[in-house]
């Protein structure tokens, strides 16, 4: 926190000198155009900031119309879907504001409304665009993180109403469709709305039960990761959230690296850590190596 309150006091012209300094010490001088941003979504914990000069800006959601404006300009190729997804989105909002818990008390933005769209684009050019998949999409995207069965029987309505779709053709399809599992011999693994890059020899997923819940998640998965979408699945201790994922990652090819986490686990897990090195040592090993490469 000091560090910061000191660098909330630099602005342009104005000389800083650090705690316990003498008067006569170098200040600090910021350059001309230097400026600090702090981006947060809740400023109550921030007050400290009032005495050092900061404004305060409040950014709110982007409007719907600059919303469709910003959606038609970039996704030329599902111009014709974008008010549908719009309108899936303000129904969406509308019912989940009584339940900030379902949705983290966050409202839907940009972010998801492209989301949506990128996918379209993705199912248009491969020519599986239709309003059932459209609808599912959205589905993912706007109301994947509901767990409450009846309120997401209702975002499941407004959003087959918003696609002119009956409302019962979608609730099959989330409760009991059962998305297809296709394999070819150019290297291609169809997983219902998803496709996905094989190896060579690559039978499906022989290493699970595949019913019609694991179908399930599976696709759901799998559009993630054909999109490059982070994806965190939640879920009790035994229910196959790993296991799905080791499965999928196996069936693509990919690497997968698995981090156990905890309360007690430290960020240098993540992020690395830095370790003294000899340099007199490290040299010498590749001095020999050297010799034994070229001497």
């Amino acid at each position: 926190m000091v560090a910061v309150q000191r660098i909330s006091q630099l602005k342009v012209g104005f000389n800083y000198c650090p705690p316990g300094a003498s008067a006569s010490a170098n200040p600090l001088r910021t350059r001309r155009g230097f400026n600090v941003f702090l981006c947060t979504r809740d400023r109550s914990n921030l007050m400290i900031f009032f005495n050092f000069g900061w404004k305060f800006i409040d950014v709110g959601p982007m409007s719907t119309s600059d919303l469709r404006m910003l959606s038609l300009n970039r996704f030329h190729l599902v111009s014709d879907c974008v008010e549908r997804v719009l309108c899936a989105l303000t129904h969406c909002e509308k019912i989940l504001a009584p339940f900030p818990y379902e949705s983290d008390s966050r409202k839907f933005g940009i972010s998801e409304v492209f989301k949506v769209l990128n996918r379209l684009s993705t199912l248009s050019r491969r020519g599986t665009l239709t309003a059932i998949t459209g609808a599912q999409e959205c589905l993912d995207i706007f109301c994947g993180f509901v767990v409450t069965p009846e309120l997401k029987n209702e975002l499941t309505h407004v959003v087959s109403s918003a696609w002119s779709i009956a409302a019962d053709d979608l609730l099959y399809i989330q409760k009991s469709g059962k998305p297809k599992l296709e394999t070819d011999a150019k290297g291609e693994m169809r997983l219902g709305r998803a496709t996905l890059s094989t190896p060579p020899g690559q039978v499906g997923l022989p290493q699970l039960a595949l019913n019609k819940h694991t179908l399930r998640y599976l696709e759901i998965i799998a559009r993630a990761l054909e999109e490059n979408e982070p994806l965190l699945l939640c879920g009790e201790t035994g229910v196959g959230k790993t296991t799905i994922v080791q499965n999928l990652s196996s069936a693509v090819g990919s690497r997968l690296s698995v981090v156990n986490l905890s309360r007690e686990s430290d960020p240098s897990i993540l992020l690395g850590t830095f370790h003294p090195v000899d340099i007199q040592r490290e040299l010498v090993a590749l001095g020999r190596e050297f010799e034994n490469a070229f001497g």
